[in-house]
């Protein structure tokens, strides 16, 4: 496992969100104005080998 730079990580994060956010818009048919996301945020692993993240999901009318 190599480290990545923290702007690499921040990429890496805004397209998984960007590919979840489509996936909700085309597939589930969600509407765009109920749908959105959030700046990426660290998350600490409980052990160095760790790989740790994060997905929090809101649900509302």
């Amino acid at each position: 496992m190599q480290p990545l730079a923290k702007d690499a990580l921040t990429a890496l994060a805004a397209q998984r969100s960007s590919a979840i956010l489509s996936h909700l818009k085309t597939t589930a048919g969600l509407e765009e104005a109920r749908i959105g996301s959030k700046a990426a945020a660290e998350v600490k692993a409980d052990k160095p080998a760790e790989i740790a993240t994060a997905l929090t999901l809101d649900a509302g009318k």
